[in-house]
Formats: structure tokens, C-alpha cells, sequence
């Protein structure tokens, strides 16, 4: 079941960091059309003083098949790319121990939770 609610999560995630990736195309594309001479992402950045950052950590180069600028690591939405992976934040657990008990007329919960050291797998 784990395994399951990682593995939505982790499209969901992709999804969400293509759709932030992409969303910064258009304008771009723009900027391509007007100024085909300049680097788009150089050319917003200096009228702007804002850059545009993948958040998948590629950069934004032109793509002369599709004629778009796309994402190193997204592609575009005419030729979507898988992305980097999210991480699963339960692959840093080692051990856990949790527990229930009921208290002063409530509910206690209680969990511990051992981590890999860093640098361990």
C-alpha cells in the first residue's frame, strides 16, 4: 500500500514540476519570435531582472524540431520528457516505532523514527 500512495505521489509531483517548468514557455516562445538573434531566458533576465529557472534544475534551450524552447529536463508539451524523479521520503527511515494510547479522557500518539545517516543507503 506504501508503495502505492509513493508511487501516486511521486507522478503527482512530476506532473506538478512539469506544469511549473512549462508554464514558463510561452513567454519565451516570445521572446524568440520578437528577437530570434537573442537568448530568450538572457533577454528576460536583463528587461525583467528575473530568471526563469526549470525547477527541475535544466536549463531552457530552443528546440529547432518543434520549433519551441523547452526544458533540459521537462521537455515541452510537444515532447513531454519524464523529469527527475522525486525522492520518497520514507527511503530515509530505518526504523520506526509508533504507538496509540488513550490519556486523560484523549487520544496520545507517539512515533519515533530512525533515519539512514547521510550518505547511506
Amino acid at each position: 500500500m506504501i508503495d502505492t500512495v509513493t508511487r501516486a505521489g511521486r507522478k503527482e509531483f512530476q506532473n506538478q514540476m512539469q506544469a511549473k517548468s512549462w508554464s514558463n514557455l510561452p513567454i519565451l516562445n516570445e521572446w524568440k519570435r520578437l528577437y530570434p538573434a537573442e537568448d530568450p531566458v538572457a533577454l528576460h533576465q536583463r528587461l525583467w531582472q528575473t530568471e526563469l529557472v526549470c525547477p527541475g534544475g535544466g536549463k531552457y534551450v530552443w528546440n529547432e524540431e518543434y520549433q519551441t524552447m523547452e526544458s533540459t529536463i521537462y521537455g515541452c508539451p510537444a515532447a513531454p520528457k519524464a523529469g527527475a524523479g522525486a525522492a520518497n521520503p520514507l527511503d530515509a527511515i530505518r526504523f520506526g516505532s509508533l504507538g496509540l494510547t488513550f490519556e486523560n479522557k484523549g487520544l496520545r500518539g507517539r512515533a519515533v523514527l530512525e533515519r539512514v545517516p547521510a550518505g547511506h543507503d
